[in-house]
């Protein structure tokens, strides 16, 4: 796997090799069976301990903005994340690898979760500049389930909910779960996530957590 570092800091977690919280998109083609226990094996050669996380009730955010209503969108996304929970379990065992799933039911649990969760949404109602970039960030989502109908302010604003249940694990998950320092492992960063990562002043992700983007060799 090829590994890159969001900031010199993540580096620095990276080779503390405490916990990678694997990201898994539902609705994403990318995580096929055998790319998660890729993943998997090459999260359990370097790190400690490794959890995957499905954000599994926020995914009906994004099939509201796509225009499902809202049942059949919260059913379209118990569905997937089933399929996707199944997915993470077969391929963990398939290679024997010992890992946790992170989703809805497990940060009920977590009053930590639920005390960023509101810190954000706070921040996003307040602060003008990070309101502007988790939009922002919500409508590249978008433009990539829609190839060439227009994204619009409305659906933007839907979708968002989701970037922000998200933003607790990527930016604290080593508080959240409790352990000495985390990295948060997807194929992409988003730019605003980039720039939460280096916007010290803001100190938005928690010095113990870094960004780390892995893709297979080649892509």
């Amino acid at each position: 796997m090829k590994v890159e570092f969001a900031t010199s800091r993540s580096q620095e977690i990276y080779e503390m090799a405490d916990l990678a919280v694997i990201g898994i998109s539902p609705f994403n083609s990318y995580f096929s069976e055998g790319q998660i226990a890729r993943l998997a094996k090459w999260a359990q050669s370097h790190f400690k301990r490794v959890m995957f996380f499905i954000p599994d009730n926020a995914a009906e955010y994004t099939q509201i903005a796509l225009g499902y209503e809202e049942e059949k969108a919260r059913k379209r996304a118990r569905r997937q994340c089933h399929y996707l929970h199944n997915k993470v379990y077969r391929a963990s065992g398939s290679c024997a690898i010992d890992s946790e799933l992170v989703d809805s039911e497990w940060l009920k649990q977590s009053e930590l979760y639920s005390r960023w969760l509101y810190q954000f949404e706070q921040e996003f109602h307040l602060n003008d500049g990070f309101r502007e970039g988790c939009l922002e960030a919500s409508r590249w989502v978008l433009e990539h389930h829609l190839a060439e109908e227009e994204v619009t302010v409305e659906m933007v604003s839907i979708a968002v909910r989701y970037l922000l249940a998200e933003l607790p694990v990527i930016l604290h998950s080593a508080d959240i779960v409790g352990t000495d320092s985390s990295c948060f492992c997807y194929h992409s960063c988003p730019r605003y996530l980039d720039d939460l990562f280096h916007e010290s002043g803001q100190e938005a992700a928690g010095e113990r957590n870094g960004y780390v983007i892995v893709r297979n060799d080649g892509e």
